[in-house]
């Protein structure tokens, strides 16, 4: 229920940020150019990641003890992955296959949740973590 959360607040904000922040016009920031829906998706991450952790933390995986330091480290290291397989099929979906930026981002939503909740399951938050 909480990772359904997450993502379907992920989702609303990469379609508010993609349509209405950045008006799927490129960015420029820093001096770099930037894709609009590269740069909606690190709206939707900067909301997202610490909801997510606190989400899994606290709800999820609350009977699970160890230490937060820890816990956090995993959780981050799973988001970079993340992160960079994101970057990938985003550009791969919406760059060369013309998919919707919603639909696409949908679609990795839902792949890289069950991948995610599985290394949480059995990396992140399992009992022996401390």
């Amino acid at each position: 229920m909480s990772g359904g959360s997450n993502a379907l607040l992920n989702l609303v904000v990469f379609y508010l940020s993609y349509n209405y922040l950045f008006d799927r016009n490129v960015v420029a920031f820093a001096g770099f150019v930037i894709t609009p829906y590269i740069a909606a998706y690190i709206v939707a991450l900067g909301v997202t990641f610490p909801v997510g952790f606190l989400l899994n933390k606290y709800f999820v995986f609350q009977g699970v003890k160890g230490q937060v330091s820890k816990q956090l480290s995993l959780y981050a290291g799973l988001t970079v992955a993340n992160i960079f397989l994101e970057y990938i099929l985003l550009h791969l979906l919406i760059g060369r296959f013309n998919i919707a930026a919603t639909l696409a981002q949908c679609f990795i939503i839902i792949l890289l949740s069950g991948l995610s909740y599985l290394f949480q399951s059995y990396v992140t938050f399992r009992s022996s973590v401390r």
